[in-house]
């Protein structure tokens, strides 16, 4: 055994978790992959009748469900997150060695809890149908905005800008040099 830290990508065995937490931790899982199985079949399945996705569904203005198409893929985006963690984790009772990362982590489970705050604030219970449209909006626009924003950086860094003049003139005098001019 080797006093050295363990090195990127490395399994390491955590000292730390007694097999109650290893159990408890397993059933948390558990629930997150059976959420994944059931938010498959809530997204495949037509809305319930008389709910509020139905109405903004049914009501004729494609604008109406931006809401819920959104939250449906936040939705999915929080628990193909919380389901990374767990793969990245392993299942070392099953052969399968994991891997605790020292910060990834927390950048998986923020973006799970961001995802589903953002899942429930389009299609919050109690606002109006123009305010969970207007959020949908907002978020869509706000996202696309980002896009366009950051899309357009990485353009203007790979676009070539023209030589500057003093790279002319030393290549003008070095072609001519070499060729005898």
């Amino acid at each position: 055994m080797s006093d050295r830290p363990a090195q990127p990508g490395e399994t390491v065995e955590s000292p730390g978790w007694t097999p109650q937490l290893r159990a408890a931790i397993d059933v948390q899982f558990a629930r997150v992959r059976e959420l994944w199985r059931r938010l498959d079949d809530a997204l495949l399945a037509a809305p319930t009748p008389g709910s509020v996705s139905d109405q903004d569904h049914s009501s004729g203005d494609r604008l109406a469900a931006c809401s819920h198409d959104l939250a449906a893929t936040f939705l999915r985006a929080t628990i193909d997150h919380l389901v990374t963690w767990d793969k990245l984790l392993g299942d070392p009772g099953n052969g399968r060695p994991g891997f605790q990362p020292t910060f990834a982590h927390l950048s998986l489970l923020r973006t799970a809890h961001e995802s589903a705050w953002l899942a429930y604030w389009l299609t919050e219970p109690g606002i109006t149908p123009d305010r969970r449209l207007a959020r949908g909006l907002q978020l869509s626009t706000t996202t696309w905005t980002s896009a366009a924003r950051s899309s357009w950086l990485w353009v203007a860094r790979c676009t070539p800008h023209p030589p500057s003049p003093l790279l002319i003139v030393s290549a003008t005098f070095w072609t001519r040099q070499r060729h005898g001019g």
